[in-house]
């Protein structure tokens, strides 16, 4: 019995018996039925072709501008009369305005009143009349000027062709129909019995005229009965209704009969068969006397034309000439609208516009004589195939064929409306179809899902074991796997829920999120998923890790740092401990090394959304061949790269960590830094730049923000974040890359780029921290700073800050040439500019001068406006003399930190002096200093006077003693050299004749050797020194960091013996340059860790309180030698 129920066969049978039961008493499916009638009707809607038909639509700019409605009837009086016109002269005029009743006019109700009262006073002879009395005339002539239904049936009259309406009650008449008038009688066509049958149901009960004066006069007379389906929705048009024993046309039919010249009795009716128009026009009819209309596009259809603009002579008279003119009211509130299949608000007039382009085109929705046995053919054919052959197909061949069904139905019924106008009932049979084989697939689903069921309980706990191994073993993705096929209970939840903690320790954020989901579309409130889902999401957005590499869901804010999180993330072998920012190409985290228990700053890679895994390659790539050349780059004022790597596809940098802030913090007016700290600065800046050109690295984004100032009082250029390798293979132009305030012309015009380009905004850089002002400011627009940057000079910096020396200005103006050709070209030029300034006094800052015999240094005018640099008195160093051909080293009295003492026991260690070649492109302020007059001439034979005996060949940094005149090597005094920069200099020795050495020309000329890394030399048995000595050097003795004079009174420069140098070679030579001392530079009022510093030479007293080097030594500025 079960069996017998739930068969197909039972099922099938039932839905087929609805659908016939639908289909014979047209219920249920007959609303979706003549809904898709609609849908069909639309899509054939057209314009018509003939455009006969003209409506004067009374409208509400009419109503606004005549005045409220209803008009008195003169008004359409005149209308008429207008129509009527020897110009105009339509064919037919339609007035759709039924006027069943007299006007109501106080005038006329006057006259009658005055006319009666005076023949009743006559009567009653009151008053007498006389034969010549015209009294009742004027009253009659009068009344006749007031009223309007006599004017508007003269005009009715007058026009001939003019139909009016009338309105019949339709339905069971209560009592026998009132005859209609005799005039009316005219107007019924002839009646042709037929053999079809009729089943007419719209039968008048009542009907309603318009006034006889009106309707005597009328071309034509035609009902205006409107019929809608059980929807609500007008579908079709009675042609004719019968009435009592005659039949009544239509208001459209009517106007046709007018419109073809015809006669009521040359047209012919056939109820239930069709209506014919002397054999030319012929209406197919129903069984009930109806036929369905095919609607047209109105607006497009037809031509409208407003009441007022015709009355008042705006529209030609000719556009109506042999015209079907319809008047009828479209004025919203006032008119009767329709909802049809092509509008949902068709007013009377358009209805009636589009049943008389029916008939006049013969275009018509017929149902075919054949159309319901064809339609239950198909019910039939779609119920045998539910029944008996959809349940034996196979679930793909079943879904194919019931699919080609279905469109065969629906395509051929929508043909049939569109191209033959048939209207065929297919909604039945596709509903038949449709639902059949949503009743199979489901039987079939919930028996196929019961076998189902039965067969997964066996294979639940088999998955549940080898996803518990799986999870002992590691493998984390195969374990979720088999989970999920298992049903999520109490037991399942649990063992979820740990497989989750796994992936979170794992920092697989987001497979730990696929996880917590899987559980809460089960439980949502289990144990604190929804705080873990919500903690995890934000990181695994972020794609830090698990996910494609450079996901930027989180918007660019993308971390590892999990708040809440129980475990310490890593990078590589780095623990992350915080986030410290984000940088050019991703976030700066602070890390740890445990094995080596150093804190590093650690960059990890992020790249823009969407990028193509090509590109994304080519990016990784050039990001670690960046990384290679920034570790490569090993210089002190360099940040430190340590290691790169790349773990779950996150690529990152570790570096050095830096403690101070970048110099954009002294870049605005009242927070410049003194100029001489500021030029000390960018001098090693530009050295460090001039590292990393020389080994290929192009920095591209120089600016304040990415140079930093440590607490130590050391400058490091930072963030190479968008440096590129210079490489033949590769091409730098056609990318911008850089800070808009700072980067240099060529930058911005995409082309590429060298080192100069770093130089340029090392130049913005330099105006800035100089004067507080940017040199180009910009507009609204970065194209405007683009264009200032490429075509407008800077301001004067000395205007900006008077402070400033002519000698920096001209290095500014040379770094900031537009044309690179015209800057310096390399930074280690722009370098040797500022260290000339730094190391140069100004004239205008010179004391007097010292006389030649005085070995004592010259003292600051007490009158110039920076002080002085006073000598320590316990010191007493040797007489150091200026030789010709070299760069005196001159420091400005203002380039010391003003009040800065120096811990005590602080040693001051000289820097070794480096040997390079003179700067091509110097500005003429420098180049003053280095083509010294003195320099053309030997230098005088006699020697100056020292304070002491006259020292004999000193080592390369002599010492003070007390007791001895005579110099010799300190041994405590040694250059400390800092870590990865070390320097050994190859010098090649020609001599052109006997006697002469390497001369400075020559000797440095040719040098063979580059900066390299090296290891210290190893000093000689009994010899501590931290330079090389002038005998490796094939030189004699040298002072070092000085220009002085040999023991045996011979001229020597920078070290260079010069005694058989011809004079020309000394005009311009490649002079060693004087080393430098290192200064304890003091941004803050921090002292320097002396730890580990070599213990202060013999003889060489430092003031207690420490001090900078150039406090504390004597100067000899080559000057007060000379004289």
């Amino acid at each position: 019995m079960k069996k017998i129920i739930f068969s197909n066969l039972l099922w099938g049978f039932a839905l087929f018996s609805v659908t016939l039961l639908f289909y014979f008493t047209g219920s249920g499916l007959e609303t979706a039925e003549l809904k898709f009638y609609d849908f069909r009707a639309r899509v054939s809607a057209a314009s018509s072709a003939r455009n006969e038909i003209a409506i004067i639509e009374i409208n509400d700019d009419s109503i606004s501008k005549i005045g409220r409605w209803p008009w008195p009837r003169s008004k359409v009086a005149e209308m008429l009369l207008c129509l009527s016109s020897a110009t105009a002269r339509p064919s037919v005029i339609g007035l759709n305005i039924l006027f069943s009743e007299p006007e109501k006019n106080s005038g006329v109700e006057l006259g009658d009143y005055l006319k009666t009262r005076y023949r009743a006073l006559v009567s009653a002879q009151k008053i007498r009349e006389t034969k010549d009395s015209d009294f009742s005339k004027i009253i009659d002539e009068a009344r006749m000027g007031m009223d309007n239904d006599s004017k508007l049936s003269a005009a009715v009259k007058a026009a001939g062709n003019v139909v009016l309406p009338m309105y019949i009650k339709t339905g069971e008449p209560d009592a026998k129909p009132e005859p209609e008038p005799q005039w009316l009688k005219q107007f019924s066509p002839s009646i042709v019995h037929s053999a079809a049958p009729a089943d007419i149901t719209a039968d008048g009960s009542q009907i309603t005229v318009p006034l006889e004066v009106l309707g005597s006069s009328a071309a034509g007379i035609g009902h205006v009965n409107v019929f809608a389906d059980s929807d609500g929705t007008v579908r079709r048009e009675y042609p004719f209704i019968p009435y009592d024993q005659s039949f009544y046309p239509s208001f459209a039919s009517e106007i046709v009969r007018v419109r073809l010249k015809l006669t009521p009795q040359e047209v012919t009716l056939s109820p239930g068969a069709q209506a014919a128009f002397s054999g030319r026009n012929k209406i197919p009819l129903d069984q009930a006397s109806s036929v369905l209309i095919a609607f047209n596009q109105s607006r497009s259809s037809f031509k409208y034309y407003s009441f007022y603009d015709v009355i008042n002579g705006k529209i030609v008279p000719e556009a109506f000439k042999d015209k079907i003119v319809l008047i009828g009211i479209t004025a919203q509130g006032v008119g009767t609208p329709y909802v049809t299949p092509v509008a949902s608000s068709l007013q009377a007039v358009e209805f009636t516009a589009n049943v008389i382009g029916d008939i006049l085109e013969g275009r018509f929705i017929s149902r075919p004589e054949w159309a319901n046995p064809a339609e239950l053919g198909l019910i039939v054919f779609t119920g045998l195939f539910v029944i008996f052959l959809l349940p034996r197909l196979k679930a793909g061949l079943g879904a194919g064929l019931t699919a080609f069904m279905l469109i065969s139905l629906v395509g051929t019924g929508v043909f049939l409306f569109t191209s033959k106008s048939m209207w065929l009932k297919t909604l039945y049979p596709s509903f038949l179809l449709v639902a059949g084989y949503i009743l199979i697939v489901s039987k079939r689903f919930f028996s196929t899902e019961k076998k189902k069921e039965l067969i997964e309980v066996s294979a639940i706990e088999t998955n549940k074991m080898l996803g518990l191994s799986f999870q002992g073993q590691g493998m984390l993705d195969l374990a979720f796997e088999k989970f999920r096929l298992c049903p999520v209970d109490g037991t399942m939840k649990d063992l979820l829920y740990n497989l989750a903690l796994d992936f979170e320790r794992k920092r697989q954020f987001n497979k730990a999120v696929a996880v917590y989901g899987h559980i809460s579309v089960k439980d949502p409130a289990y144990k604190d998923i929804k705080d873990k889902m919500e903690m995890l999401t934000k990181a695994s957005n972020g794609a830090v890790f698990g996910g494609q590499l450079g996901g930027k869901a989180g918007g660019g804010d993308s971390t590892m740092l999990v708040a809440g999180s129980s475990t310490i993330p890593t990078l590589g072998r780095y623990e992350i401990t915080k986030e410290l920012g984000k940088g050019a190409m991703g976030i700066v985290y602070l890390g740890k090394d445990p094995k080596i228990n150093r804190i590093v700053a650690i960059k990890t890679m992020r790249f823009e959304e969407g990028i193509e895994e090509k590109a994304l390659k080519e990016l990784k790539d050039r990001f670690f061949r960046e990384a290679q050349a920034a570790g490569n780059l090993s210089h002190p004022n360099i940040v430190k790269i340590f290691d790169a790597g790349e773990e779950q596809e996150i690529a990152y940098i570790a570096m050095e960590l830096l403690k101070g802030d970048d110099l954009k913090k002294w870049t605005t007016k009242g927070s410049l830094l003194p100029l001489e700290k500021t030029l000390e600065y960018m001098q090693k800046s530009a050295e460090a730049l001039d590292y990393a050109h020389k080994g290929g690295v192009i920095h591209r984004d120089i600016k304040p923000a990415n140079i930093m100032l440590l607490d130590d009082g050391t400058v490091r250029v930072a963030d190479f974040g968008i440096a590129r390798i210079q490489e033949s293979s590769k091409t730098a132009t056609g990318t911008v890359m850089g800070t808009p305030y700072y980067m240099s012309p060529e930058q911005i015009a995409g082309k590429k780029v060298d080192g100069r380009a770093d130089i340029f905004s090392l130049g913005v850089t330099m105006f800035e921290l100089l004067t507080g002002e940017r040199p180009w400011k910009g507009g609204d627009a970065v194209g405007t700073l683009f264009f200032q940057i490429t075509a407008d000079p800077y301001p004067d910096p000395m205007i900006c800050n008077p402070a400033l020396t002519k000698d920096m200005v001209a290095i500014i103006d040379k770094a900031l040439k537009k044309n690179p050709d015209e800057r310096y070209q390399t930074a280690g030029q722009m370098a040797e500019d500022i260290k000339n300034i730094l190391h140069k006094t100004p004239r205008s800052a010179e004391g007097p001068k010292a006389p030649a015999d005085s070995a004592k240094p010259s003292t600051l005018a007490p009158e110039q406006k920076k002080p002085a640099v006073v000598p320590a008195q316990q010191a007493k160093p040797v007489p150091m003399k200026a030789a010709a051909g070299a760069s005196a080293a001159r420091i400005d009295a203002a380039s010391a930190p003003a009040t800065t003492p120096q811990p005590p026991g602080a040693v001051v260690k000289p820097m070794a002096p480096p040997l390079s070649k003179p700067t091509a492109g110097i500005p003429a302020a420098s180049q003053a200093s280095i083509t010294d007059p003195q320099l053309k001439k030997p230098a005088p034979a006699q020697a100056i006077k020292p304070l002491t005996s006259a020292p004999a060949p000193v080592p390369p940094m002599p010492a003070v003693q007390a007791a001895k005149p005579q110099i010799q090597p300190s041994p405590a005094l040694e250059l400390a050299p800092r870590e990865g920069l070390e320097m050994t200099m190859k010098i090649k020795t020609v001599a052109d004749s006997p006697g002469e050495t390497a001369g400075i020309g020559k000797g440095i000329g040719e040098a063979s050797g580059i900066m390299s890394t090296l290891v210290k030399p190893k000093p000689a048995v009994g010899e501590q020194t931290g330079v090389p000595t002038p005998s490796a050097l094939g030189l004699e003795a040298p002072v070092s960091g000085s220009a002085g004079q040999s023991a045996d009174g011979k001229q020597t420069g920078g070290g260079i013996t010069a005694n058989a140098t011809p004079p020309e070679l000394l005009t311009k030579p490649d002079a060693a340059k004087p080393s430098e001392p290192v200064q304890a530079p003091v941004p803050k009022p921090k002292a320097p860790d002396n730890a580990g510093a070599p213990a202060t030479p013999a003889g060489l007293v430092l003031p207690a309180g420490g001090g900078d080097f150039e406090k504390t030594l004597p100067l000899i500025y080559p000057e007060e030698e000379n004289k």
